[in-house]
């Protein structure tokens, strides 16, 4: 078994384990981007919420040399880092939303009261 950075690769089973810090991806994130493999790899996810998140990827098709799994979890990652990025802004804008959409409700409900 082969480790890089937060990644281990073990060529004989075709797996890679990726490990992840909980307080930078959060397990709503890590499942909506496994859900983006499911097609073509098997995900399995693992460890302690609080401290470590473990994600088990192994392609379904072949058997995968360390260059395959490598761009795999490479793929996982930044597929990670999208998510991560798409529901941080989501946390921002929440709040300018609600605004707006309450500024909406309240002008179509004055047209609405002007027009009786």
């Amino acid at each position: 078994m082969e480790k890089t950075e937060n990644m281990e690769f073990n060529e004989s089973e075709g797996t890679v384990l990726i490990s992840l810090n909980p307080r930078i991806y959060t397990i709503q994130t890590v499942m909506a981007t496994s859900y983006v493999f499911l097609g073509n790899t098997y995900v399995l996810i693992d460890g302690e919420p609080e401290e470590e998140l473990i994600i088990e990827l192994k392609p379904k098709h072949g058997n995968p040399d360390k260059k395959v799994l490598e761009k795999l979890a490479r793929d996982f990652m930044n597929e990670l880092v999208q998510f991560t990025v798409y529901e941080n802004q989501s946390k921002k804008n929440a709040e300018v939303k609600s605004i707006l959409f309450r500024k909406a409700f309240l002008s179509a409900n004055k047209k609405e009261g002007s027009k009786k």
